[in-house]
């Protein structure tokens, strides 16, 4: 294979590990940002469950009346088990995927850096 081959294919093995980290970057953002959701959904729920539990006992002086559906509450609630079991199957591809990625960037850089030693040797 001629230099500037070589040249080229190494530049485009460093190009796609690039890109391929963009979008784990992506993935690994959106992943989180599910957890926050999730969390936050977690908090307004229990907030809605304590805040109507106060309002309506002998404690609450104030008119303010809270009244929940616990129902809906307690068939949406995730447990901490089940939301990680969702994500085992992200984590298990970012996992493979960041070896094979590494593997790209690290034979482009080969790539790049065998012609500058062919031209050191001539």
């Amino acid at each position: 294979m001629t230099d500037k081959k070589l040249e080229g294919w190494g530049l485009i093995l460093i190009l796609v590990s690039f890109g391929w980290q963009f979008l784990e970057v992506n993935l690994t953002d959106l992943s989180n940002e599910v957890d926050k959701y999730q969390l936050h959904e977690k908090v307004d729920d229990l907030y809605m469950i304590i805040a109507d539990a106060y309002s309506n006992s002998e404690f609450n002086n104030s008119q303010v009346r809270s009244s929940v559906d616990f129902e809906t509450i307690n068939r949406n609630w995730k447990y901490w088990k089940g939301l990680k079991r969702e994500k085992e199957s992200l984590v298990g591809q970012l996992k493979w995927t960041f070896y094979l990625k590494s593997l790209l960037f690290i034979i482009g850089s080969i790539f790049l850096i065998i012609p500058k030693f062919r031209a050191i040797k001539e």
